[in-house]
């Protein structure tokens, strides 16, 4: 087993694990290799933190017992938040996805965390404002860092959000973005 905190411990860790995993009978997917399935198991695995989902207990306390046989495992019951995503589970078994943290820290980012909710920002942002490269040297009209609020907004866009994918990809290519003034209709 590899030393932790080396800088291949955690290639090295991940490498032990795919392998047992598919010695047990899961299947690594192709486009998403920290994800291994079987028939009725689900498992995501992000460096050292690890999410199972299983149809039913039962299978679930088999794969955990089996796992526990050859690694040091620390367990919780319910999930509430995995990789900055929260999970809520309502009385029927549906399970709900949110990211107000992520999303409040973006606002707090920005300044805009007592700003006026929209609730389509493509077409009432865009339509009135000209997006631009700050290139010549002017001032930005703000002082957020634009790269790290994209980046939060990408990871809320693609997890949770998807109905804000389009805005965010229409500003992820600027890298001081400044208004203009619209000349014309």
């Amino acid at each position: 087993m590899p030393l932790y905190r080396l800088r291949q411990a955690g290639f090295n860790w991940f490498s032990f694990l795919t392998k047992f995993l598919l010695e047990n009978g899961f299947t690594q997917s192709y486009v998403e290799p920290c994800l291994f399935y079987s028939n009725d198991i689900v498992i995501l695995i992000y460096v050292d933190d690890t999410l199972f989902i299983a149809k039913t207990q039962s299978l679930l306390n088999d794969i955990l017992s089996s796992l526990k046989r050859s690694f040091h495992l620390t367990e919780e019951s319910d999930i509430h938040t995995f990789l900055e995503i929260n999970f809520t589970t309502t009385s029927e078994g549906n399970i709900t996805l949110t990211q107000t943290n992520l999303i409040d820290k973006g606002l707090a980012l920005t300044g805009l965390a007592t700003a006026k909710l929209v609730s389509t920002p493509a077409t009432t942002v865009l339509p009135t404002t000209v997006l631009s490269d700050d290139k010549d040297g002017l001032e930005r009209e703000t002082e957020w860092h634009c790269r790290q609020i994209v980046g939060i907004l990408t990871y809320i866009s693609y997890n949770t959000r998807p109905d804000i994918t389009f805005a965010v990809n229409q500003i992820a290519f600027l890298q001081q973005p400044k208004t203009l003034p619209r000349t014309g209709n």
